[in-house]
Formats: structure tokens, C-alpha cells, sequence
């Protein structure tokens, strides 16, 4: 298992590098910038180099890829529940998400900032749900019409 872990965990990080910077690009785009600048980050009062902050900036979006690629195996958990392994999971990646969401400056901490981003990470995440179901409907459906077609025959 650990193996599998690991091996998410740097499968993760190019994903996690690759959505951190489109999302950093989209927010320069919403804010009217016109020369990219890193959305404000939590290390800019602490370090000075702007190429320190561009490479823990890069980091934490690596971790956010690893992060969801490592939990994902939650799912493979096959004692558990679907109920409890999207409780589990729910938690574990919303718990952790927060933390690094903070760092990297996408809300502040205050009440209002803490639940604006989890009502946007659990709009997001039920949409994921509502796919997987729709997916899963569609993949029964065929399962069942084949079974149905070959019984036919």
C-alpha cells in the first residue's frame, strides 16, 4: 500500500502544478492584470526573493495534486462503505485542502473567507459525486443491455 501512496503522491504533483497555475492565471485574468503576477501569497511578508516564494508557491500546488490523487485511494478501500469512504475522504481532503488553500492566499481566515471556500469545495466535490453517479448509471445500463442481448441470442 505504501508503494501505491507513493506512487500517487508523484503522479499528483505535475497535476497539482498544472492547476494551481491555470487557476493563478484565471485570477490574474478576473483581476484585470496585464503582466502575471502569483496571486497573493501568505509567504510574502516573511520572504523577499520573489523566486523563494515562486518555488513554495510551486510546492504547495504540487502537495494540492498529490493530495487529491493520494486520497483518491480511500476509495480502494474495499471493507469500507461507499458512505463512510465519502465521509472519509470528504474530510481528510477538505481538512487538508484548507491548510494549504490558506497558505497559498486563496481566502482569508475569517468566518466569512473559511466558509466561502468550503461551500466552493463542496459544490465542487458534489459535482464530482453527481458525474460519478451519472457515469455509474450509464456503466450498469450497458452492463445490463449486454447481459440482455446475450441472453436474447
Amino acid at each position: 500500500m505504501s508503494k501505491r501512496i507513493m506512487y500517487r503522491f508523484f503522479l499528483g504533483m505535475p497535476f497539482g502544478v498544472t492547476y494551481g497555475l491555470v487557476i493563478d492565471i484565471a485570477y490574474a485574468y478576473l483581476n484585470n492584470q496585464t503582466f502575471y503576477q502569483m496571486a497573493t501569497n501568505r509567504f510574502d511578508d516573511y520572504i523577499s526573493n520573489p523566486l523563494d516564494i515562486l518555488v513554495i508557491t510551486v510546492i504547495l500546488w504540487a502537495l494540492l495534486g498529490s493530495l487529491f490523487f493520494v486520497t483518491a485511494l480511500i476509495f480502494t478501500v474495499e471493507r469500507w462503505s461507499l458512505v463512510k469512504k465519502i465521509i472519509i475522504h470528504f474530510f481528510v481532503t477538505v481538512s487538508i485542502f484548507m491548510i494549504i488553500a490558506y497558505a497559498l492566499g486563496w481566502y482569508l481566515l475569517n468566518i466569512e473567507g473559511v466558509l466561502t471556500e468550503i461551500i466552493i469545495f463542496v459544490i465542487i466535490y458534489a459535482l464530482f459525486l453527481i458525474n460519478d453517479m451519472i457515469q455509474s448509471k450509464r456503466n450498469v445500463a450497458a452492463i445490463n443491455n449486454k447481459i440482455k442481448n446475450k441472453n436474447n441470442n
